[in-house]
């Protein structure tokens, strides 16, 4: 019989060990299922400490990759660093998953219906939660509400082991600057009547709503994406505003979830694209547009581009929101390949790539395209480090700014923008 190989401990989990080890004071998690989420892995280490651990993440990526940054890396702190997340997403289940402390209390315990996150180690662990810290209270207040409603209703919540039943996700997304809310329920088929009976009760009880939307998916994949959205009440976005820009948020496009750390990287991302050409800019994985619409005033044209439909949507609209009529918008999946009708040159391209990085057949596109400057925009510095390290060597860039910005507290997550200039001759 094969020995079982050991999996290999991460970063987060390494410093974690290491601060326990060592006998360090540690903090009192605010979260009472902290230990059993993973979500806010780092909610015991004092934040000071997270913004090092932070910093030296960046460094060893970098150094793994032979990369140099130009500027001593330092992680500017968030704002809040609890209830600063404008998006979270949240996953029924027919049956809970037992946190630690329950199951060393050796009581039976009930195990029905649920609405939490995800326990590490597996598919369909979900923890019963009352809400989350890191989200604003009025979330939690919907949070409730749509909880109540669903474990009432006489309809089952989605089983990922036998791929039955109707409850599947909830979604909410508030505007921290508009306090704005949208509620979005995720489930297995169409209920009209009953999601209606839900709108109702969550725009008696929850100020600030102003939608609940309904995504129907018959995909037995646990993941909320891919799902025909329908609008139950009111109205099917909500207003954010941001660094000057006021953008709408639909149920699925993507925003940057903590809107006062984004705020910063905003004004980052414009710092350092003033000191480059950027008559024309493309933006890629443009989401709902923030980064390109940014740059709008003092660009000749923005070109974006972005895979989910709804999202491209939005960007459309913010871009009319705001008056930007210099920049347009292409659907394309960049992990797939470049799309053909994407401009052929560029002063300056600033991309905001998924934690998984470029594809390599996207990253070589970039690289024959040959803009004067690049800025990335990276939440996984692990594979931002890869990418800058092939943009060096096969691209003949050089990195001349770095700024890193938390934007996700007691977690090991964190955004650090860079931007590289093509060297002469190259």
């Amino acid at each position: 019989m094969g020995r079982r190989r050991r999996k290999k401990e991460s970063f987060a989990q390494k410093r974690l060990r290491e601060e326990m080890e060592a006998g360090a004071a540690l903090s009192t998690p605010l979260c009472p299922v902290c230990d059993d989420c993973g979500g806010c892995s780092w909610q015991r280490v004092p934040y000071s400490r997270q913004l090092e651990w932070k910093a030296q993440l960046i460094e060893e990526s970098a150094r793994d990759h032979q990369l140099e940054l130009p500027e001593p890396c330092v992680v500017e702190p968030s704002p809040l660093t609890f209830q600063y997340r404008n998006h979270m997403e949240f996953s029924f289940a027919a049956k809970r998953w037992l946190t630690t402390a329950e199951i060393a209390s050796g009581r039976d315990l009930e195990r029905g219906f649920a609405l939490g996150l995800h326990a590490p180690g597996g598919f369909g662990r979900v923890l019963d939660l009352e809400g989350c810290p890191l989200q604003s209270s009025r979330a939690d207040e919907a949070f409730l509400v749509v909880k109540q409603f669903a474990a009432t209703s006489g309809l089952p919540a989605w089983d990922a082991r036998t791929h039955e039943g109707f409850w599947r996700y909830l979604i909410l997304k508030r505007g921290h600057n508009t306090g704005e809310l949208l509620v979005h329920v995720v489930t297995s088929r169409s209920e009209r009547d009953l999601l209606s009976r839900l709108a109702e009760d969550v725009f008696a009880r929850v100020e600030g709503v102003m939608g609940v939307t309904n995504g129907v998916t018959e995909r037995v994949a646990d993941t909320s994406e891919g799902a025909v959205v329908e609008t139950i009440a009111g109205r099917s976005f909500i207003h954010e505003r941001l660094g000057g820009l006021t953008v709408e948020v639909g149920p699925m496009s993507f925003f940057q979830p903590n809107t006062l750390a984004a705020e910063r990287i905003v004004q980052i991302v414009k710092e350092f694209a003033s000191s480059v050409p950027a008559d024309r800019v493309i933006d890629l994985f443009c989401g709902s547009g923030l980064l390109g619409l940014s740059l709008a005033a003092e660009a000749r044209t923005v070109t974006g581009v972005e895979v989910v439909r709804e999202a491209l949507d939005a960007a459309e609209r913010n871009a009319r929101l705001n008056g930007a009529q210099n920049v347009r918008f292409i659907q394309a999946d960049l992990l797939r390949g470049w799309p053909s009708d994407l401009p052929q040159a560029a002063d300056l391209v600033v991309c905001d790539p998924p934690r998984a990085g470029f594809h390599p057949k996207a990253l070589r596109a970039l690289i024959a395209m040959a803009p004067e400057a690049i800025l990335h925009v990276g939440c996984n510095p692990k594979t931002q480090a890869r990418d800058l390290a092939t943009l060096m060597r096969e691209g003949g860039y050089r990195p001349i700014r770095n700024a890193a910005v938390d934007q996700f507290p007691n977690t090991p997550h964190v955004e650090n923008i860079v931007l590289l200039v093509k060297e002469s001759g190259s």
